[in-house]
């Protein structure tokens, strides 16, 4: 019996507490309020006299290890206690409310408070990290995206992420889509790269959120430009010339190819090589170097054999797949005269000779040149023309090259001597 005797006063101490429970009163406050602020008159509110405060024990009793909220015992004021951060107390929920609960003795009284913590704009958006690094080939098309890293911002509704912004560039655009609760953006390529022309891009990537005033974040993003082969080697000239004597040593260089690739890494490296084959009587007398495209006197040379020899070299590069160089012939001339026009007599009887050349690539020259022997290399390249003097040839002459220069036309007057130099 009691028992039951304490069990029923239990009960009804619950239900006369939970009677006055019942009245709920709500407040309002900003977060990041200064401690001291005023929420509202808690006592006029519970209409308690300001006077009934201290005798009635009144207190206010949180469920949380902070006591954000405290009240004057004097004027009856509810103030701030301890600042409230809505991040921290709500994180990322819409609404954020604080409960907390006024008790007061003599008579016993449990009032239940609300207080809503209202956002404000405390927080910039925010990237994971400040900078990244993204590789794109140069080959990629126009329409092409790539997922950006998304911006976060812990303050809600208004204050939230709202937008983003690239900086201006002629390459790329983003695509901002908008959603619960995240926003997403995409870059989108918009003019075809070429890493030859520009290797590396810059752009900056702005988060905005809707504060007033607006709250910015900022990602630097380098693009790395990455390489394909789509450059052909290219020699330095289009046309090589080298001239030659006929007991030139074997393992001479008589001249060195030189190419280049816009493309880097391996589609860069070159190999030298000949193309195709000549002619019989020209096939094994050089080699290339296939590393530094060093042309190698291979077998004795003979120009009554050989008078003008062409070749085709190619550069290829090693890129998958290779791509090579346009052909580029190399002729090398100057192998002692082809053809020869012999006179008697001697210089003397004459005056000086002239020869000239033309554009076309014929030659003349005046009767006086009669007393030389004219000669040119070869059909191919009829401007290059070499005089020797009578009797033909002495055997300490030396050629003279009415177009060295490889000038369309020249005319030049030869000396009156036994002996002709350039």
């Amino acid at each position: 019996m009691e028992t039951d005797g304490w069990v029923r006063m239990w009960l009804l101490l619950c239900a006369c507490l939970w009677a006055t429970s019942l009245g709920q009163i709500v407040y309002t406050v900003s977060e990041e309020m200064d401690k001291g602020t005023v929420v509202g008159n808690i006592a006029k509110d519970l209409k308690i006299g300001v006077h009934e405060l201290e005798s009635r024990m009144f207190q206010i009793v949180s469920g949380s290890s902070k006591k954000y909220f405290e009240v004057n015992m004097k004027t009856g004021a509810l103030f701030v206690n301890e600042r409230v951060d809505r991040e921290e107390v709500c994180e990322h929920s819409q609404r954020c409310v604080v409960n907390v609960e006024a008790l007061a003795q003599n008579p016993h009284n449990l009032y239940r408070i609300e207080i809503n913590v209202l956002d404000v704009n405390d927080n910039a958006p925010r990237f994971l990290d400040s900078a990244i690094s993204m590789n794109i080939t140069e080959d990629a098309s126009p329409g092409e995206r790539f997922h950006l890293p998304v911006a976060e911002d812990a303050d809600v509704g208004s204050n939230s992420l709202k937008d983003y912004r690239l900086s201006t560039n002629e390459y790329f655009s983003i695509d901002v889509q908008s959603g619960e609760p995240t926003v997403s953006v995409e870059l989108v390529l918009q003019k075809a790269l070429d890493r030859e022309k520009q290797s590396a891009i810059s752009l900056v990537l702005t988060a905005l959120d809707g504060g007033k005033p607006q709250k910015t974040g900022t990602l630097h993003i380098t693009i790395h430009v990455i390489d394909v082969n789509d450059n052909k080697p290219v020699f330095n000239k289009p046309l090589y010339k080298v001239k030659i004597r006929e007991n030139i040593a074997v393992g001479a260089k008589i001249i060195s190819l030189t190419a280049t690739d816009l493309d880097e890494g391996t589609n860069s490296e070159l190999v030298y090589s000949f193309f195709g084959r000549a002619n019989a009587k020209t096939d094994g007398l050089f080699t290339v170097i296939p590393e530094t495209g060093d042309i190698v006197v291979k077998n004795q040379i003979d120009h009554e054999e050989t008078p003008a020899i062409e070749l085709r070299v190619q550069a290829r590069d090693k890129g998958s797949p290779p791509r090579m160089s346009v052909i580029f012939l190399l002729s090398l001339i100057g192998l002692i005269a082809a053809k020869c026009c012999g006179s008697e007599g001697g210089l003397s009887r004459y005056s000086d000779p002239v020869v000239t050349t033309h554009p076309d690539g014929s030659w003349s020259y005046s009767k006086a040149t009669q007393q030389y022997d004219v000669c040119f290399s070869s059909d191919t390249l009829k401007s290059d023309v070499v005089v020797f003097p009578s009797p033909f040839p002495p055997a300490d002459a030396e050629l003279i090259s009415i177009n060295g220069g490889d000038t369309f036309s020249r005319t030049q007057t030869l000396p009156s001597s036994g002996k002709v130099r350039l």
